[in-house]
């Protein structure tokens, strides 16, 4: 740690210090200045200050060990002298305390680092608590507190919140550190337990230091009982110590003068075992005083005189003695039960029903065999004690930590907390009946045992034990009984049942009502407010409720269906809780019984009228559907029918119920037979339509391949699985025939694929070249033969047969495509290019004499004769790589020698027309610019001739040259 952190960390805890003690600070004092100057020096000037402050920043002492994460720092502030004194040290017991707890993170060893010297850090990683340490204001006390009292504030002030910060105690699980704050709280209150009693100890009046001085080790009663004025001394000392014994036996509980069933609630028996714990500590203390060997001296002296005191004395001493002892036994069996009363105080009353079987039964032993405790006046404040906790434990749960009535009132406004604060009051009238249960159980035991002790002088005043909780448990009855009542009509306003609105509104006002004449708290038992305001609610309910009975007498006229009157019934049975409300729906089921055997008629009826051709509904095949519709019938019947059978009003009456009863059951076994005929038929013609899986595969007519799949198979996979469906037991022939129904749906598919692609490629066979193919062909054929005469649909190798099969197809398709994709791009391409060609060129506008249209004309056939002679070839090429294409996969080329010739012929006819044309083409163009005429519109417009002549005179003729037959 670096000097100028020391320093900055020095400073701020110098500071802290002189915050902390400024209060002590008076005005009478020195100057604020110099205040501060005092403390720094005072801090600083002891070298133990020093060391403790620097251990305390660094982590570790000069030696290098940890120090402690806490210092102290004690002040003693003289205003009127001027002189203030702070000091570090572990504590001490005048002044003002200040503890400041380091929290700065550790390191690999667990060793806290240094503080940082960062303020920011400084106040994170200090925390700073002051101790008032006030004196007492006894005028007996001594100036400082003693060191139960310095303990006592310090595990309340300083470690039980310092340690309940802490989010993280080692290594320690959520459970541990639970448990370790409890034994903290537990400790502090034992802690703060004995300083009580040490306060409230009596001090003996003992001899005067100067008469005791005076006498020797061994000295004569008889000669210093000579001197009066020892005598009375010693005197007063008895009486002092007669009236203190006195006083401590006679000392009684602050409600001792009251029955002790009427102590108040609020006194439970941990008071009990607080208060002899008490008396014994007073007797422990004021024994150990007797103890001493003035005593002995005094009574000596005084036996010496013959003085009266010493027989009162030693009768008081007896007593005192006999108390003690009484006072010892009794704490040490009311300790046997202190965890019993702890969990009275934090357990609610579900836990408790486990806790007071072993309570009580731990009284049963502590009563037969202590001494003192056993008295029916011991045993009737004890017991009326529990019963006092017990119902502030029954009113703490309740609650929830809620203290006004209101309070109470919200919890029923949703209807998760309505529920479970009705349970919470259930359990308390439980937790009542198990202790009643318990007791009385303890005392016929305890009847049982001939020469013991017997519970009955207690068990005759069960009405003083119990009188308390029996009437908070029927406020708890009476708070049962209305918050259902909010339940019942909390669920008809969430049921949204038309025409309930306006008794709704009434229900809520009477609720408003009862909340406001019931301000004071319902659960005190002792306040007879709310048992007027209860009769009066009770009243208003009373009206609404016949009123619901209006409404609920209405609602059953208008519903015709039985099912729906048993679902309204069912309905008003789940919301209405109340006893007149509940009677009056079990009149409606006579009523909706006489209507259902209207209903009965009229599914009988329905049923002679369609039994033979049922209706199917959509999507369900016949069989099916028929068994479908038969069990619907039978369930409009037979529904109800469950619903009166656990009525025993409707069963008892004989007279009326046994037509209706018997109606059903001849209904139900028609419609039962009706399911088993349709269900027999269907499972007898399984094995004819199961017959269809024999036939082949594929089947060939007129040429046209066909699958060959019995759509019967179809409908008996449908009904199969529709019969499964309904929980039905198909036969074996039905089971595996839906099990393969993916097996078939797929063959089925992949089968339509190849015959499609099969009837393409054979439709895109090019006719010349079918006769070549042939081959091919009846290769493909050989591969599809098998389909079409040995293969079934129960055969075990269909997908190797589909995978060949669509091979075959896939070969054939390759050499299709190969020999269309010649001819189209290489043969019909070029003859059409020669189709195309022109052998003379004429260019338009132009003439020429007779040699130069020779010239030019056989330089353009040259050209064109070349370019054709060209395509001519690849033609060729063309023909001959379809052949080769086709005969790829011939095993014997040398018998298609005709197809090849007649292939070959016919590519040469198409090139024969196509030379044929371009000549024709040719020639026409010839003749068409040769004898080409004038325009007939515009005679003004004439084409420019083709050849150039020259007339000449040759008398008597005219001459062309060259003439016209040149």
């Amino acid at each position: 740690m670096s000097t100028k952190d020391l320093e900055a960390v020095r400073k701020y805890l110098l500071m802290r210090v002189a915050d902390a003690f400024l209060v002590c600070h008076g005005p009478d004092g020195p100057p604020l200045l110099d205040y501060l100057k005092a403390i720094e020096k005072e801090i600083w000037c002891f070298p133990e200050n020093v060391a403790k402050i620097d251990g305390f920043v660094k982590g570790v002492d000069a030696e290098g060990r940890p120090t402690p994460p806490m210092l102290y720092f004690n002040a003693s502030i003289d205003n009127a002298a001027g002189t203030v004194s702070v000091k570090a040290a572990p504590f001490k017991l005048e002044g003002r305390t200040l503890v400041i707890t380091r929290h700065s993170p550790t390191d690999s060893q667990g060793v806290q680092k240094p503080i940082s010297g960062k303020e920011t850090d400084m106040i994170h990683e200090l925390q700073m608590q002051v101790i008032d340490v006030t004196k007492s204001s006894s005028p007996d006390a001594k100036d400082s507190l003693t060191f139960l009292d310095f303990h006592r504030q310090q595990m309340k002030s300083l470690y039980e919140p310092l340690l309940l910060k802490q989010t993280k105690l080692g290594k320690t699980t959520a459970l541990q550190r639970e448990a370790f704050h409890e034994s903290q709280r537990v400790f502090a209150d034992k802690l703060e337990e004995v300083a009580d009693c040490s306060h409230e100890a009596e001090t003996a009046m003992m001899p005067d230091a100067a008469y005791m001085k005076n006498l020797p080790a061994n000295a004569n009663y008889l000669k210093v009982a000579t001197d009066p004025k020892l005598v009375k001394h010693f005197e007063a000392c008895i009486e002092s110590w007669i009236g203190i014994s006195t006083r401590l036996i006679d000392d009684k509980p602050t409600h001792t003068d009251l029955e002790p069933q009427n102590i108040p609630e609020e006194v439970g028996p941990t008071t009990e075992l607080k208060w002899w714990k008490e008396r014994c500590a007073k007797f422990s203390n004021i024994t150990e005083q007797f103890q001493r060997a003035d005593v002995q001296v005094v009574t000596g002296v005084l036996g010496a005189t013959r003085s009266n005191l010493v027989r009162e004395w030693r009768k008081a001493d007896a007593s005192l003695t006999d108390a003690s002892n009484e006072a010892k036994e009794n704490v040490r069996y009311l300790s046997s039960l202190e965890k019993f009363f702890d969990a009275l105080e934090k357990e609610p009353p579900s836990v408790l029903l486990n806790v007071l079987p072993a309570l009580i039964s731990n009284i049963q032993v502590m009563y037969t065999i202590a001494r003192y405790y056993s008295s029916e006046k011991h045993m009737m404040v004890l017991f009326c004690k529990i019963t006092n906790q017990l119902i502030v434990a029954c009113k703490a749960d309740i609650r929830q930590g809620q203290i006004s009535a209101s309070q109470l009132w919200q919890q029923a406004e949703s209807p998760e907390s309505l529920r479970a604060l009705i349970e919470r009051l259930t359990a308390c009238i439980e937790l009542k009946k198990c202790y009643v249960r318990e007791f009385r159980s303890v005392s016929q035991r305890l009847e049982q045992q001939t020469g013991g002790k017997q519970f009955a002088c207690v068990a005759t005043r069960e009405l003083h034990i119990f009188g308390k909780f029996e009437l908070f448990c029927k406020r708890v009855l009476k708070l049962i009984e209305i918050f259902d009542t909010i339940e019942q009509f909390k669920y008809l306003d969430d049921y949204n049942i038309d025409g309930m609105g306006q008794l709704i509104v009434r229900f809520h006002e009477y609720v408003e009502e009862l909340k406001k004449k019931s301000s004071h708290d319902p659960l005190d038992q002792s306040t007879p407010t709310f048992d007027k305001a209860f009769n009066e609610f009770n009243k208003n309910i009373a009206e609404l409720e016949s009123s619901l009975q209006v409404f609920i007498n209405s609602s059953f006229e208008n519903i015709t269906s039985t099912e729906n009157a048993l679902s309204l019934l069912k309905k008003f049975k789940l919301i209405l809780n109340r006893q007149t409300l509940r009677s009056d729906l079990e009149s409606k089921y006579m009523v909706i019984f006489h209507n259902y055997g209207l209903d009965l008629e009229n599914v009988q009826k329905l049923y002679e009228r369609q039994r033979h051709s049922p209706p199917v509904v959509r999507n369900i095949p016949p069989v099916a559907g028929a068994i479908t519709w038969g069990r619907q019938l039978l369930k409009r019947i037979e529904t109800p029918m469950q619903n009166f059978k656990a009525n025993r009003t409707i069963m008892g009456s004989q007279k009326e119920s046994k037509k209706i009863i018997k109606s059903y059951n001849r209904i139900a076994r028609a419609l039962i037979e009706f399911e088993t005929v349709w269900l027999t038929a269907w499972k007898q013609s399984v094995p004819n339509m199961r017959s269809g899986l024999n036939a082949t595969l594929l089947i060939r007519n007129e040429g046209k391949l066909y699958i060959n799949f019995d759509m019967e198979i179809i409908q008996l996979i449908k009904e199969a699985r529709a019969i499964k469906r309904m929980d039905i037991t198909i036969p074996s022939g039905a089971e595996v025939v839906l099990m393969q129904d993916k097996k078939f749906k797929y063959f089925h598919g992949q089968l339509s694929h190849a015959i499609s692609e099969y009837e393409r490629i054979t439709q895109a066979v090019i006719p010349v070249t079918k006769s070549l193919m042939r081959n091919n062909l009846d290769t493909l054929d050989k591969v599809i033969r098998p389909g079409e005469v040995l293969l079934t649909w129960t055969s075990l190798n269909i997908d190797t047969y589909i995978d060949r099969v669509l091979s075959g197809i896939q070969d054939l398709n390759i050499v299709t495509s190969r020999v269309e994709n010649v001819v189209e791009n290489r043969i019909h391409a070029n003859l059409k290019f020669i189709s195309g060609t022109l052998l003379v060129y004429l260019p338009e506008g132009q003439s020429f004499t007779l040699e130069q249209f020779v010239s030019l004309q056989e330089k353009h056939i040259k050209s064109q004769s070349e370019l054709m002679d060209i395509k001519n070839r690849e033609v060729e090429r063309a023909a001959d790589d379809v052949i080769a294409t086709i005969l790829s996969g011939h095993p014997n080329k040398g018998e298609c020698k005709l197809e090849v010739a007649n292939l070959k012929s016919h590519f040469n006819l198409l090139m024969f027309k196509a030379i044929l044309a371009t000549t024709t083409r040719s020639l026409n163009l010839i003749k068409k610019r040769v004898g080409t005429r004038g325009n007939r519109t515009d005679f003004m417009q004439v084409d420019k001739p083709l050849f150039d002549v020259s007339i000449e005179r040759a008398p008597p003729q005219v001459v062309l040259p060259p003439s016209l037959e040149e």
